[in-house]
């Protein structure tokens, strides 16, 4: 049994769900890497998004789609880990000074 928040979230994401095309000439990885970004921008900074296995299960892809997906975001500073805990939302305030 997912946790309720997931559970809402899951509801929210239902209602619009993007579909990844295994026929298109662009990567599974950056499909869902734009999908994933689409998602992140409505969301508040800190929130948690979906765990692995609910991508996997949603997309119908596999977890090195989705772990690539998900490492490039964190390269572009869109989320951040907490090992144990989950994938986060990163705050997205420009430093002018970096």
């Amino acid at each position: 049994m997912l946790p309720l928040l997931f559970q809402e979230k899951e509801k929210e994401m239902n209602q619009a769900v993007l579909r990844i095309d295994k026929n298109a000439k662009l990567p599974l990885y950056y499909q869902l890497k734009e999908i994933l970004l689409q998602e992140i921008r409505s969301m508040q900074p800190d929130e948690m998004i979906a765990p692995e296995s609910m991508l996997i299960e949603k997309y119908g892809v596999s977890r090195t789609t989705v772990r690539q997906a998900i490492a490039e975001l964190i390269a572009e500073k869109y989320l951040y880990t907490i090992r144990g805990k989950g994938t986060f939302v990163a705050d997205r305030k420009v430093d002018l000074y970096k």
